[in-house]
């Protein structure tokens, strides 16, 4: 595993953060690790795209016994929901369409977070 993002991938999501109005939020040991992690002010969300492929939202969560607030991950993925016998996984992706996916799950969700009716 290569511990650096390459250079025209780091253009992309520094673009991508001009763009979407987002922030940086990666950590030296995600960077080391390969990982880069975006803060959405807009929708109060993380996403986080990871060298293995995967890339995920992370959803803040509230709860009784926790006085501070936690994350839970949801994979965007595309899965594949016919292999072992119909339990579903996620596919992995390579960067490129890490990036393309995450261009079109930001601006879904903030629409779904600007409907919502509370």
């Amino acid at each position: 595993m290569t511990t650096h993002i390459k250079k025209k991938h780091r253009i992309a999501i520094e673009s991508l953060c001009i763009s979407m109005n987002l922030v940086d939020a990666t950590t030296e040991t995600m960077h080391n690790n390969g990982s880069i992690r975006l803060w959405d002010p807009v929708s109060q969300v993380y996403y986080s795209l990871h060298e293995s492929g995967y890339i995920r939202r992370w959803i803040p969560t509230r709860s009784a016994w926790y006085a501070k607030t936690t994350y839970k991950a949801y994979q965007l993925n595309l899965r594949n929901d016919s292999y072992n016998w119909g339990s579903p996984i996620s596919i992995p992706m390579g960067m490129d369409e890490q990036i393309v996916t995450l261009i079109n799950a930001i601006p879904k969700y903030r629409k779904t977070i600007s409907e919502r009716p509370f």
